[in-house]
């Protein structure tokens, strides 16, 4: 099946080469990824890993580095002499592991393409005492020729979302063979570890730890953005993050709720739907002022609802608020990240569709954190209903969201802890020993 595999990926590099290779031409950018993506590094790198012994991560982009860094920082101090190095496949990632980890990491690259030729190029040159891949970064090539040279080979934060999860089921054959290559499977939860055991993924060491992506924590919004003294007698909702064809159904289940004594924070994902959202406020008769137009934060009172059409507000209106409706999950787009209003310790109303963040938000209903509301303007008015007319059931939910908050924060040096005691077990010190 790797021949096959092999075959099929060149076949697929020489067939879009004209198009790598115009975009190369015009773009800075797309050249640096084509070059190092073709195996071809500047030579101060070499210079850089020259004695050093390594360990080597690898995430795909922005996302995944937000997982990877709070393992990376205390895998550095568990590991004393070793150096990290990155890599990623997309600029953006490569450029945030820059800004975020640049007193941690020796260097960052762009990943090969995966065939064998480079893969083994790369591994040859960095010469890695561990190779740690973070969720399903499952590039056949780079783990096979990882396992074949005994180096160990550990998945952190693993993960087999609910939408490729057919896919990796209907492959299983290759998939889970490759997956049995790892020397250890770090898992985000037992859903997770069903799904790959469903795939016939056999493996005597799968461990459950808590998503890092979490770890780091974001601070409790409350604390920093206190809620303003011309709302302290009225509930205030705010609904983050709400996509297209949300924002209809969002208003006018506020409204219906009976907007008296109650405040509407609404921030469209979008923020050019800041017109629609006001047409859509208008219609029910709700009185609105834009969060940019907003000098004078006690005349917020004043209206029934605010629409945020500044980028970068959402811990603020999060500190402010009583309820959080999490965007995103009401129609089937996946939903949004509800860390963010975790933090702030509030009670969250969010759809069914939260497959981008299942494991999250399903932990959150099932520990009384949130509630599920349907998709129409009588769901979400009885969920907000429910927690409006209710202070003691906020309290509780919003301090059983900080529970969970407590517990996600621990998982990045588990997680690092766990990968440190699988090298020790393996007896792998001989990385980075060339000159």
């Amino acid at each position: 099946m790797m021949r096959i595999y092999s075959f099929v990926f060149s076949l697929l590099l020489v067939l879009f080469s004209p198009v790598i290779l115009a975009g190369a031409l015009v773009s800075k950018k797309w050249r640096e990824w084509m070059l190092e993506r073709a195996g071809i590094y500047p030579g101060s790198l070499r210079e850089k890993i020259k004695g050093k012994k390594i360990i080597w991560f690898h995430a795909a982009s922005v996302g995944e580095v937000q997982a990877l860094a709070p393992v990376v920082r205390e895998l550095k101090s568990l590991r004393q002499g070793r150096d990290i190095v990155v890599t990623t496949t997309s600029v953006n990632g490569r450029r945030k592991i820059e800004k975020e980890l640049s007193d941690t990491v020796l260097f960052t690259a762009i990943l090969p393409f995966d065939t064998i030729a480079l893969m083994s190029r790369f591994i040859d040159m960095i010469n890695p005492e561990a190779v740690i891949i973070v969720e399903t970064e499952l590039w056949p090539s780079l783990i096979k020729c990882v396992s074949d040279e005994k180096i160990p080979l550990i998945l952190v934060n693993g993960r087999i979302s609910v939408k490729s999860f057919g896919l990796y089921r209907a492959l299983g054959f290759f998939f889970a063979r490759l997956i049995e290559r790892f020397s250890a499977l770090i898992v985000q939860s037992e859903k997770i570890q069903k799904r790959m055991l469903r795939m016939g993924v056999r493996h005597k060491k799968m461990m459950i730890l808590d998503n890092t992506k979490y770890s780091s924590g974001g601070g409790a919004a409350r604390f920093l953005y206190p809620k303003e003294d011309a709302l302290k007698n009225r509930v205030v909702v705010a609904a983050g993050s709400i996509r297209e064809g949300e924002e209809g159904v969002i208003i006018e289940g506020f409204a219906a709720s009976g907007a008296g004594g109650k405040l509407l924070i609404i921030a469209p994902r979008r923020l050019k739907r800041a017109r629609e959202c006001a047409a859509f406020l208008k219609k029910q008769g709700l009185s609105y002022i834009l969060w940019s137009a907003l000098k004078d934060r006690k005349k917020i009172s004043e209206y029934d609802a605010v629409i945020v059409d500044t980028m970068g507000e959402l811990s603020r209106i999060y500190g402010m608020a009583d309820i959080a409706i999490i965007g995103g999950g009401f129609r089937k787009l996946g939903g949004h990240n509800p860390m963010e209003a975790a933090y702030a310790g509030l009670p969250m109303i969010f759809g069914k569709y939260m497959f981008n963040f299942e494991d999250t938000a399903d932990r959150f209903v099932r520990e009384g954190g949130a509630i599920t509301a349907d998709f129409s303007a009588d769901g979400v008015a009885a969920a907000v209903r429910e927690l409006a007319e209710n202070s003691g059931r906020r309290s509780y939910m919003g301090e059983k969201n900080r529970s969970i908050v407590e517990k996600f924060v621990g998982s990045g040096p588990a997680t690092a802890f766990l990968v440190n005691e699988i090298i020790l077990e393996s007896g792998a010190e001989k990385g980075g020993s060339r000159d």
